[in-house]
């Protein structure tokens, strides 16, 4: 997949192609794109915060493992590797249904559920067992924000003028871009150790079906608020130009 499409981007044979393809298919796909991808970034800033916020217990983690320099090294590596998980784990817990760490766990904005866990630094990212706060839920609410401002900006490099062009790039390319999660995500878990820990992840097909109406209800809202403005700003220029 990689080297194909560099291959076509290279020989410039891509550009020819894409010529052959209508413009609302090229500014969906650029959409959907966008906002897959602003979505992961936004999904690893979430990990990462939670990750600083509770460093000790990490640091903790590590020291109790009584590894030396350059184990801990090798060790540390590991973790970063996992980092694109982690990002995954964190975007199915913003998009709702969350992710287990073992049978009969769940990590969620709604619920946390959690038994022994293994030693490993990056879990010091979990929230704690328990009733969540008031608030975690509200970040079910952050997809389709993050959906409606990154169709906005995608639309600002391609705008439309047409109503009709503008639901079709928020809404497919929403759709789109929640398939695309759910592409990533279910390759994000899997079996991480015998007994309990044979289920560690999300279930992709819930996540997808959780961020197909975010990302799209998102990405409508955004393409029209987009192109509402403009139309607004191409008014005046379209009035200063003197008629023949």
């Amino acid at each position: 997949v990689v080297a194909g499409s560099a291959i076509a981007v290279g020989s410039g044979r891509l550009a020819i192609w894409a010529a052959f393809v209508p413009e609302v298919v090229r500014a969906t796909l650029a959409t959907a794109g966008r906002v897959l991808a602003t979505f992961l970034v936004a999904s690893s800033v979430a990990w990462l915060v939670s990750l600083a916020l509770d460093l000790s217990a990490a640091a903790n983690v590590v020291s109790q493992l009584h590894l030396g320099t350059a184990d801990t090294a090798m060790y540390l590596l590991v973790a970063a590797l996992l980092a694109p998980n982690a990002t995954l784990f964190a975007g199915s817990y913003l998009v709702g249904p969350g992710f287990s760490v073992g049978v009969g766990t769940l990590v969620s904005p709604t619920a946390v559920v959690l038994g022994p866990l293994p030693l490993f630094p990056l879990l010091a990212a979990l929230p704690d067992a328990g009733p969540t706060p008031a608030w975690t839920p509200y970040l079910m609410g952050v997809p389709a924000v993050i959906a409606a401002l990154a169709t906005t900006r995608a639309q600002r490099f391609r705008p439309t003028l047409r109503w009709d062009h503008a639901v079709v790039r928020g809404g497919v390319g929403g759709m789109l871009a929640a398939a695309g999660l759910g592409l990533v995500t279910s390759l994000s878990g899997g079996a991480v150790g015998p007994g309990r820990m044979r289920l560690v992840g999300p279930d992709a097909f819930v996540v997808f079906t959780h961020a197909l109406p975010a990302f799209a209800v998102g990405g409508i809202l955004g393409a029209l608020v987009a192109t509402w403005w403009q139309r607004r700003t191409a008014r005046p220029r379209e009035a200063a130009v003197p008629a023949d």
